[in-house]
């Protein structure tokens, strides 16, 4: 169709325009910097391009930044994010930086308060994964498998009872409180365990592991379940289908859910029934914008809804076009949108336009 034509030159065009000779930035507007899970997100679209150098570029400066201990930085870039953030509540349209103006950033390596990020080590095996089955470039693999090994040695040190633990706001759901095994997470841990040599017998482990405590018959929960995460997770529910860790019977069960409870309807929440806003970190709640990540559309889940039913074989059609209509009607692809559709603004935040990750997931979905 030709909304969905349409919607592609967009998305195509909005991603590139992200391309830097590092790698691939987070967007044009607050995030001009090299996010690790932003990008590995992004490239799963560029790859559907054949733009393969900007992928190894990406994976190169990630990995030319890995710790000793395997840990990569979950950003790369000038500005300290609190700092940009009021700025763009103030300023609406900041100024243009330089990847490497600012250095590699890290958190503090023990939770719970604000630990490092916990699905960008996953996020860069996959990529890699992706990036080598596309552009069967051996000489990258040669170079850097003993990282790709040493990324996923710092994730298996994460982990208790067998699944990954995290602290709070150390996933990209990074304004709610949600701690402990998280779904999100797991799952893409599980998809990195898949992705390298000699580990199908520990992720075998894993996904038993994650059916035994998350399961319910429907869907996976959000987290093993306590008063506040027994609830549904678009994130981590999506990804299970996409990674292949649900089964087709599950798929088709948590596709049924969604759609029972309009959970991607503009284009989809990230939880059901949502967070309260008092789950919400401090600082959102402070700033205005404490629905941004329980209330809030987002573009990326959305694109992960046409994947997940795409790949269990169902009819997709609606939701894609659903997805190309808001892309067309908002001239770019948005990170996230209100209930009519429309750009996100809360308080001093406002949706970023020409999202790279988003307009990544809408490349990946479609092709």
């Amino acid at each position: 169709m030709d909304v969905i034509k349409k919607a592609t030159e967009i998305a195509k065009k909005d991603l590139r325009k992200n391309y830097i000779k590092e790698g691939i930035l987070a967007s044009q507007g607050t995030w001009q910097q090299i996010w690790a899970r932003d990008s590995c997100f992004a490239s799963l679209g560029a790859l559907k391009l054949k733009d393969t150098q900007v992928v190894r570029n990406n994976l190169t400066t990630l990995l030319n930044l890995q710790k000793k201990n395997g840990l990569i930085p979950f950003r790369v870039g000038a500005g300290n994010p609190l700092k940009l953030l009021i700025k763009q509540g103030l300023f609406k349209k900041p100024k243009k930086t330089s990847v490497f103006k600012g250095k590699a950033q890290y958190r503090f390596e023990k939770p719970p308060w604000f630990p490092n990020p916990i699905d960008s080590n996953s996020l860069l095996i996959i990529s890699a994964y992706h990036y080598a089955k596309i552009s069967k470039d051996e000489v990258f693999l040669k170079e850097n498998f003993e990282k790709l090994k040493l990324a996923l040695s710092w994730l298996n040190k994460k982990t208790k009872d067998g699944m990954l633990w995290q602290g709070h706001v150390s996933d990209w759901a990074d304004c709610i409180m949600r701690r402990g095994h998280v779904l999100y997470s797991n799952v893409l841990y599980y998809a990195a365990l898949m992705a390298m040599d000699n580990y199908s017998q520990k992720a075998q482990a894993l996904k038993k592991k994650i059916n035994q405590n998350f399961w319910t018959g429907e869907f996976f929960y959000d987290a093993i379940p306590n008063k506040t995460t027994k609830r549904f997770s678009t994130d981590g529910n999506l990804l299970a289908i996409i990674f292949g860790l649900a089964t087709q019977a599950q798929g088709e069960k948590i596709i049924e859910y969604i759609e029972k409870n309009n959970v991607c309807k503009v284009p989809c929440i990230c939880n059901y029934p949502p967070y309260k806003n008092s789950f919400a970190d401090w600082s959102v709640n402070l700033f205005g914008f404490a629905d941004y990540q329980t209330k809030t559309p987002w573009l990326w889940l959305g694109c992960l809804y046409v994947a997940a039913k795409k790949i269990l074989k169902l009819n997709y059609e609606k939701e894609l076009i659903t997805l190309s209509e808001l892309i067309v009607k908002n001239k770019t692809v948005h990170e996230t949108l209100n209930a009519k559709g429309s750009p996100y603004k809360s308080g001093v935040y406002s949706s970023e336009p020409k999202f790279a990750w988003a307009a990544g997931l809408y490349l990946f979905a479609i092709k």
